[in-house]
Formats: C-alpha cells, structure tokens, sequence
C-alpha cells in the first residue's frame, strides 16, 4: 500500500478550509474572489499583451483585415472598460448583500429581544395578578377580624371601659377602616392597569352630569353650583373614563367643601393641532403648584386627613387611565384659588388598543 504524506493532506485540508465560502464570516467577501488590484494588474498586463500580439502581427503579415482589426479593437475596449464595471457594479452589490445580511441579523436579533421583554412583562403581570389576590385575601381578612373584636368589645364591654379605653378602641377601628381602604385603593389602581379596554365614543358630558347628580343627593345642604359643557363625545373605554372623571369631580367636590359656596366646571379646551384638553376646575383650597409633582403619586397627599379624608389614590388612578388612552394629565393651581386639572385622550399612539 502506498504511503500517504501526512503533513500534504493536512496541507490540503488547511487551504481547502481557507478558501471555504462557507467559513467567510457575514459581510466579507469569499476569499476566491480577486481583490480590485489584481484585477487592474491581471487587465493591464492582458493589454500589453494583446497590443504586443497586434504588433507582431502587423509586423509579419502586414495589415490586417477590417473585420478582424474591429474585433481585436472590440476586444481591447471590453479589457479596458472590465475594470470600471467591476469597481462600479460586482463590488457595490457584494457590498449591498453583506449589508442585508447585517441588517437581517440586526433585526432577528432586536425580535428576539422584544419576545423575551414580552414574555417577561406577561410573568409580572401574573404576579401583579397574584400579588393583588394575596392583598384582598390576606390582608383584608385579619382587618374584618380586628375590626369584629373591637365592635364586640364596643358593644358589650363598654360599660367596663374608661373614657381613655373607649378612645384606644375607637382609633383601632379607625386605622382599621382606614386601612381597608388602602386596600381597596391599592386593587383598584391595579385593575384600571390590567383591565381589557373596550373603545367606544363615550358622552362625556352626559357622565359628568350623572356623577355632578349623585354628589348633590348624597349632601343636598350644600351650595354647589356644576356647569358642565354640552356635547363632549370622546372614543374611549366607557367605564374607565367614568372612573376617572368621577375621581376628577369627586376631589372638586372635596377640596370646595370649606366653602359655603362653590363652583365646579367640566368642559374643554381646544388644542391647535392636536386633541381637545378636558378639564374639571373648582375654586376650593387649591394647591401650592411648588408641589404639583406630586399629585399624581399614589398615596401621597398635600393635606392630612383631619382637614380632608382620603388616601390619595384618586389622581394616581385618574393618570393610569389617562396614559391607557395615550393621553397626558396635568394640574394648574394656587392656594385658595382653586384648581383645575386637565387632560388629553388619543394624543401619542402608545395608547392600549
């Protein structure tokens, strides 16, 4: 059997990986094609030696035939006019692919990305979801059972209890009370965030009016005066925006509450270019515009609970309705002068559909 020489085949084998287009990565040329040097050499020197020929022959035979001379003429003008096409061309299309195949991978990458972000902002969700259910079960359940002992204590031991007893209980209960009510707040901003949104043109107006006749039969001792402008009629979901203009009106209606008389307005105010600005203003107490960042932060409150009762969870809800519906809230005040929030629907796309 003949010998086989090792360091040959592995010669072999190493050029053949090199010349591989396969083994090119993305964006580079296969090394089998001449690169543009070689070709104006490899031209130039084909030139020399067709003119070198043309020379020879007209030396040896003397002229040559018309048709004949044309195509050697033809022949040179391809050589020549060669280089330009390859420069011009071949390479800019080489130059194109790899760029595609660049941006291809860009892309396959950026959604590869975007499905993991999608995937992960599905599981918190779920926890949210989870963690929202654990709050109402959990949490709520020792309040009802603190709460129940202090009515029971209440009831049949009151006789027993001294003035300052009978004052320990009855702060229980209100911290009690006061707590459920976080709750609840806390599962309503979380639900205004998760629910499925259903867009339909909702009358504003026609809300508004409801919610101004509910507040003004609940307390019919107070002087409040409602003006709501007519036909505002906006595309969004029905019992969201109800949520949000019922918290709206319902702050309005809190913060005049100081004052014998007061007036509350809903209407709207064209934007040039753009979506109308809702508003709802009042002239209550009003704000400190120093602090107006912060009254769009959940549970965070300008004023206590002794001269108004809350939780400030009202306009943090108001702005994740806002925002579902791709629009902005913001709020212009002074102190007793009022205050009037505004707010935009369908103004940037980022809206939920």
């Amino acid at each position: 059997m003949p010998k086989t020489n090792g360091n040959k085949v592995q010669t072999v084998a190493h050029r053949t990986a090199e010349t591989d287009p396969a083994e090119q990565p993305v964006g580079s040329l296969p090394k089998k094609y001449p690169s543009p040097f070689q070709v104006l050499v490899a031209t130039a020197a084909t030139v020399l030696l067709a003119e070198s020929a043309i020379m020879l022959s007209l030396a040896i035979v003397g002229p040559l035939h018309p048709l004949l001379a044309l195509a050697l003429d033809s022949l040179a003008l391809i050589i020549l006019v060669f280089p330009a096409l390859y420069l011009s061309i071949y390479r800019p299309m080489q130059t194109h692919i790899a760029e595609s195949k660049r941006a291809e991978e860009s892309i396959q990458k950026l959604n590869r990305e975007l499905e993991r972000r999608i995937a992960e902002l599905a599981a918190s969700n779920r926890e949210l979801e989870m963690f929202s259910s654990s709050v109402s079960h959990d949490l709520r359940s020792p309040l009802q059972v603190i709460d129940g002992f202090s009515q029971v204590l209440r009831e049949d031991y009151d006789d027993r209890l001294d003035e300052r007893g009978r004052d320990y209980l009855a702060r229980i209960r209100t911290v009690t009370a006061h707590m459920a009510q976080l709750i609840d707040d806390l599962l309503d901003l979380s639900g205004v965030t998760r629910v499925t949104m259903r867009r339909e043109p909702v009358d504003l107006s026609r809300v508004a009016q409801g919610i101004a006749h509910d507040l003004q039969r609940r307390e019919p001792e107070r002087r409040v005066e409602f003006a709501v402008a007519e036909g505002l009629v906006a595309e969004g979901d029905a019992r969201l925006l109800r949520i949000a203009l019922e918290n709206l009106l319902r702050n309005a209606w809190k913060f005049t509450s100081t004052h014998a008389q007061a007036r509350i307005r809903f209407g709207a105010v064209a934007d040039a270019g753009g979506p109308p600005a809702y508003f709802v203003s009042d002239d209550g107490v009003g704000f400190d515009m120093a602090y107006a960042a912060k009254l769009f932060v959940p549970f965070s409150r300008l004023h206590t609970t002794d001269e108004f009762p809350g939780t400030g969870i009202g306009l943090g809800i108001v702005q994740r309705i806002v925002q579902r519906h791709g629009g902005r809230v913001w709020a212009q005040g002074a102190v007793e002068q009022g205050a009037t929030f505004y707010f935009t629907l369908n103004e940037h796309p980022a809206g939920d559909k």
